[in-house]
Order: C-alpha cells, then sequence, then structure tokens
C-alpha cells in the first residue's frame, strides 16, 4: 500500500470537456478569476537526476512524484540555470540568469545583509499584483534582513528558513541559531521539517480555495543534514550555544539516509495531491515539481550523468522535472524538448494572464504551447556560467570552456575546451571539439553574445540596485 492516489482514482476525475481544454490558452490580463488556474512549484534540494522512479531510480519509492509523471509531462531534457542553490532559486524567483540578477554566489548568514538585490521584480510580486494570493514555505536563502524577508519580496505567507540548510528537527543552522520564521518572527516550530513545510502548504490550500493562488513548496530534502524523521538532532541549541554533534556516517549509511529523506518528501508530496482532490482543485492546478540541482558528492546519484552539484556537467545542471494538471496537460508525456527553471516566470504568467513588468530582460520564455498544446519550442541557446566554468548548449550540442574575466568572454580552446553531442551521448564521454570547428564556432559566437547581454543590464540596473540597498 502506498500513499499515492491511484491512477483510476486520479484519472476518474477527467472529463471529456475538460480534456478539450488542452489546447486552450489563457491571454490577457483581465482573464476571470474563476479560470486562472492556481500555482504549485515544488523544489526539492539537491535531488539527482536519477533518484525518482520515473527516472530509473530502484533504490528510491517516489510513488506521488511517479504519478505526476504519469498523468502529466515529464522532461528529459530540463535545466537549471546555476548547479547550486541560493542562484538556482533567484533565477526561478526573477526569470533572470543569476549573472544577470545579481546571485552568482551562495548567500550565507556569515554575511547576513547579501542577497537578491532589491531591484528585481520576484514571480510573486507579478503574480499578486495581478491578483494571486502567494505564499512560500520551507527554505528561502535569498537574504537575511528584513527588507529581503518573503513577505517584503511578494509573499502574503511564509513559514520556513532563511537560510540554506538546518537541522530537521531542532531547526538550527550553525551561523543563525534557530531559524524558523513566521513571516518576520522567529518561531520554534516543532516537527521535522519537511513535515512542517507539507503541514503549512495544506493549510495554504485550504485556506485559498476559493480564489487563485501561487504557493512555492520549497524543500530542503534532501539536502544534507542527513536526518530521518525518527533520528537524533545533529545541531542544536544548548545553554544558548550551537552544538554541532558528531555523527558518524560511511557512504552507504548516508545514502540510506538520503534515501528515507526523499521519500518522505515524495509522502508529503501525496498528501497535498490528495487536498487537491479532495478540495475539488486538481483540475484548476498546475503542479510542477523540480530539483533546484544536481546531487551532492555525499549522497545523490545523477542516472549516468557526469558530475553533480557545483559542476557544469549535465549531472549538475540538469534535474527531475515533472508537470502535471488533469485535463489541461496530456497525460504519459515524455518530452526532450530543452526547458529550464528560468521558463517558470514567463510561463506561469501567461497561465495567470498577467505580462512581466515593462524593462524586465527575461531569460526564459513561456514554454505554455509544450505544456499544453504539445507543440515544439522555439530553437534557442542555453547558456550557463559558474566559478570560472561556461558552457552553453545549441539543439543536441553543448560546447564547455572557462570563462575569460578580462575579456567578459567564454575562453573556448586549451584542455578546458569540450564539446557533446547530447543526443548520442548525454554522459559526456566524447570529447569531439577538434573535429567540429564550424560548431564550436557557432556556439562560441552565441555565448559571447549573451555575456553582451548580461553586461549590458548589469550596468544599466547598478545605481538602482545600490540605492535600494542603501535606503
Amino acid at each position: 500500500m502506498t500513499n499515492a492516489l491511484s491512477r483510476r482514482t486520479f484519472l476518474k476525475t477527467l472529463s471529456a470537456g475538460a480534456c478539450a481544454l488542452a489546447s486552450t490558452r489563457l491571454t490577457g490580463a483581465d482573464t476571470p478569476a474563476s479560470t486562472r488556474p492556481n500555482i504549485i512549484f515544488i523544489l526539492a534540494d539537491d535531488l539527482g537526476y536519477g533518484d525518482c522512479g520515473c527516472y530509473g531510480s530502484k533504490d528510491i519509492k517516489t510513488p506521488n512524484i511517479d504519478l505526476l509523471a504519469e498523468n502529466g509531462m515529464k522532461f528529459t531534457d530540463f535545466y537549471v540555470n546555476a548547479p547550486v542553490c541560493s542562484p538556482s532559486r533567484a533565477g526561478f524567483l526573477t526569470g533572470r540568469n543569476h549573472n544577470r540578477c545579481g546571485a552568482e554566489v551562495v548567500f550565507t548568514p556569515s554575511n547576513p545583509k547579501v542577497g537578491l538585490p532589491l531591484n528585481e521584480i520576484t514571480l510573486a510580486q507579478e503574480l499578486k499584483k495581478a491578483g494571486y494570493t502567494t505564499g512560500i514555505f520551507g527554505k528561502w536563502h535569498l537574504g537575511y534582513t528584513e527588507k529581503r524577508n518573503p513577505v517584503n519580496r511578494g509573499f502574503d505567507r511564509f513559514v520556513g528558513h532563511l537560510s540554506g540548510f538546518l537541522d530537521y528537527h531542532t531547526h538550527v543552522n550553525p551561523k543563525l541559531g534557530r531559524d524558523w520564521m513566521d513571516g518576520l518572527k522567529k518561531i520554534e516550530g516543532k516537527g521535522y521539517s519537511t513535515d512542517l513545510i507539507s503541514k503549512h502548504s495544506i493549510e495554504f490550500v485550504k485556506a485559498n480555495r476559493g480564489r487563485p493562488f501561487f504557493m512555492f513548496v520549497s524543500h530542503q530534502a534532501p539536502h544534507s543534514p542527513y536526518q530521518g524523521p525518527s533520528d537524533k538532532p545533529q545541531i542544536e541549541v544548548v545553554d544558548g550555544a550551537v552544538v554541532k554533534h558528531k555523527v558518524k556516517m560511511d557512504k552507504d549509511q548516508r545514502y540510506a539516509k538520503y534515501v528515507e529523506m526523499t521519500e518522505r518528501m515524495d509522502k508529503t508530496i501525496g498528501d497535498l495531491l490528495k487536498v487537491l482532490r479532495s478540495e475539488g482543485l486538481e483540475k484548476n492546478t498546475l503542479v510542477m515539481f523540480v530539483s533546484d540541482n544536481g546531487p551532492s558528492w555525499l549522497a545523490g546519484t545523477t542516472g549516468g550523468l557526469k558530475g553533480g552539484k557545483h559542476s557544469l556537467w549535465e549531472g549538475g545542471i540538469r534535474v527531475p522535472a515533472v508537470a502535471c494538471m488533469p485535463g489541461r496537460i496530456r497525460a504519459g508525456v515524455v518530452t526532450d524538448q530543452p526547458a529550464t527553471i528560468l521558463d517558470m516566470f514567463p510561463t506561469f504568467l501567461q497561465l495567470a494572464g498577467a505580462k512581466p513588468t515593462a524593462d524586465t530582460d527575461l531569460d526564459g520564455i513561456d514554454i505554455g504551447p509544450l505544456l499544453l498544446e504539445g507543440r515544439d519550442l522555439p530553437k534557442r541557446t542555453l547558456c550557463w556560467r559558474y566559478r570560472g566554468a561556461v558552457a552553453v548548449r545549441g539543439g543536441k550540442w553543448k560546447l564547455m570552456g572557462r570563462y575569460d574575466r578580462k575579456a567578459q568572454k567564454g575562453d573556448f580552446s586549451g584542455k578546458h575546451a569540450r564539446l557533446f553531442d547530447l543526443k548520442e551521448d548525454r554522459a559526456e564521454a566524447k570529447n569531439l571539439f577538434a573535429t567540429n570547428p564550424e560548431i564550436v564556432k557557432k556556439l562560441a559566437a552565441a555565448y559571447d553574445a549573451w555575456e553582451e547581454g548580461i553586461a549590458r543590464d548589469k550596468r544599466r540596473r547598478a545605481r538602482t540596485a545600490r540605492a535600494l540597498d542603501e535606503s
């Protein structure tokens, strides 16, 4: 017996009339609230490409994530803009690459004044302006000051933690101490954090069932520390001081905890799906599940992809992603169309019948035609820069190199220059750089044009960003 809804029960909610909506697009800022879908975006933390059942895992049981894939669309080529937490989350919430939006590093409590620049417009702000109620539950990791708190960045409701990780039981971060927030107020928050995130998410759905809502379910799982629901604390406050308990785990023990944590997260996703069904919301709610980057070297698998977290190899930036909306997204679709987390901003706004604020240079595109109509996306190049490494994908080709900081261009020469045919070699094992000079030239030019656009945008916005930070 699993916690997943049965396929038969799930499909009973569909009707011929609902299925006909699959080719319907929502347009116009005056779209009636009753026809605008609710949007739930569920983000895992450090979950590897190969660590869901629907992506081939034999060890980890994820019946609810698998159900979303079975009754919706599974992406085989879905990317994040960065292989690490803060930049990836900033990309999702702004629709702008982390290099463009001022989130190129992980925001740590050691420098509490850093965070997502205040002149960046978030998805929550845009959807709130369009009449949506907005909530985030779980990990924030985009700033620690009151000005950067989620409730001041477009979210009506926030319960969770500001830091990148904490003890799942005590909610203590080594630098911040206790880090469980209800809006601007620090609270105790008793319980396993994955379960608490689920509890508050479900309460938000029930409280807002009669109006359009956007909910960001931002899990820490399966990020370290590796703790199951019944484990003892590893980080806690004792006599006013933060104490870290040394827990010895070998690789197999860490992986066993990683499995347990992932399966617990999947269980809570099943609880949320049940509530959507019981509240009569499943047919008007887009549910999307994604990981924020590839797995840590400590635990997790990439399903045969090379690399992992902190790298621009496929294992660091290609992530599991599924989208489900009964009657709007056709069931059982598997797509190899490249899409990215940056596409969520324009896609969700389009679904809400809204448009981005003028003069916002978005890096993503509306993938609604793919989701709702099964149409191919326009051809484009996808570019990455992280920690001196660069990459660009165009079609089946992926070019990798180094960043020339002085010239602000890609350096696709020497030992770091690599070219791969991802259609034939997704493990990036065979370097075809030397035999395809024209493809290298074309992709390198596309990358340099992308860098030029980022440089212009950053210069234009720098003064505004400084003024807001200093106010």
